[in-house]
């Protein structure tokens, strides 16, 4: 099997743009590029099904409401741990 050479290039985009790029994640390490595909399919998809592609957009919307909900509970939990943390360093002070 011959291996494909994928071609990889760099753009420049504002701060903002990358920001609305990053918003759009459904996982973490989810790249620019899948990203980027994601969107496009769901341009092409609005072309001939513009009922579907508004489904395909309100599943997005979902996943990435449970992420944000997800990061809001951890960050919540790393305050609570450092709170705790910071409480037993006193007790134990003198």
């Amino acid at each position: 099997m011959a291996k494909q050479k994928t071609e990889i290039t760099t753009i420049k985009i504002r701060k903002k743009t990358k920001t609305r790029l990053d918003n759009l994640k459904e996982y973490r390490r989810e790249t620019y590029d899948e990203i980027l595909e994601k969107i496009f399919e769901i341009l092409n998809l609005s072309k001939v099904n513009p009922e579907r592609a508004r489904s395909r957009l309100l599943d997005l919307d979902r996943k990435n409401k449970k992420i944000d909900n997800k990061s809001e509970i951890k960050i919540m939990q790393n305050k609570k741990d450092s709170q705790e943390r910071i409480s037993n360093t006193k007790d134990e002070e003198y």
